[in-house]
């Protein structure tokens, strides 16, 4: 898990309730915990309610990436007998087109003058060879089931083209190119929503295992999930 930085943790929640007071009327204050006279009366339930809110998040951050609820229907499904990966996959190719040669004038222009009566005005010339390549690149991410990539649910694609120019006969990129694949196996938070797509996360306080709101599997399994 990566370290905590207080610093950084109260730049960032300054910054949120910032945000936070332009939305709120002016009678509502926020504050950090430290700085308000407060208590808790069960902390169990504040693990449960931030644990949620943080998949509510994920989930937010997926939607604008093509997650919508066919897929969650589908997904869930197959949470319920085996596991589910999200993939990011990418490709990259890069193609010879043309070699261009051309002649470029020098911006100098060269004066020779004799006995002050004849005057001759010359310019270089470089001949220039160009080598021109198309370059493209297509990603996909997308979620499967078990190991079974071929049948999987498309979140989004896109591919892109430009053409790159070099003035060596080297290629600039690789011929052909796959990009490591990056998973995140998705099956602890598929299973904890219901049929309407709510989180249902408790945590089970009669479990042996469970020692504090922190030290639990079930807090303990949700922050592997997140920084995996």
């Amino acid at each position: 898990m990566a370290s905590y930085n207080p610093t950084t943790f109260k730049a960032t929640v300054e910054k949120a309730l910032g945000d936070v007071r332009t939305i709120l009327d002016n009678t509502r204050r926020p504050k950090f915990a430290a700085d308000v006279q407060h208590k808790y009366d069960d902390k169990f339930l504040l693990a449960e309610t931030l644990t949620s809110v943080g998949i509510a998040s994920i989930l937010n951050a997926l939607a604008p990436l093509g997650l919508h609820d066919k897929h969650l229907d589908r997904m869930r499904s197959w949470a319920s007998s085996r596991s589910v990966t999200l993939r990011l996959k990418a490709e990259e190719t890069c193609t010879f087109l043309r070699e261009v040669t051309r002649e470029e004038e020098s911006k100098t222009t060269h004066v020779t003058t004799w006995n002050d009566s004849f005057t001759r005005k010359s310019k270089s010339v470089t001949k220039i060879t160009e080598w021109f390549w198309n370059y493209h690149i297509r990603y996909e991410l997308f979620a499967f089931k078990g190991n079974e990539p071929e049948k999987s649910v498309l979140f989004q694609s896109h591919s892109a083209t430009v053409e790159l120019m070099t003035t060596t006969e080297h290629t600039p990129y690789p011929k052909d190119k796959v990009r490591p694949s990056l998973d995140v196996n998705i099956t602890w938070l598929l299973q904890l929503l219901d049929d309407d797509h709510k989180i249902n996360f408790n945590i089970d306080r009669n479990n042996s295992a469970c020692h504090t709101p922190r030290r639990n599997p079930g807090v303990r399994v949700g922050l592997h999930f997140v920084v995996q």
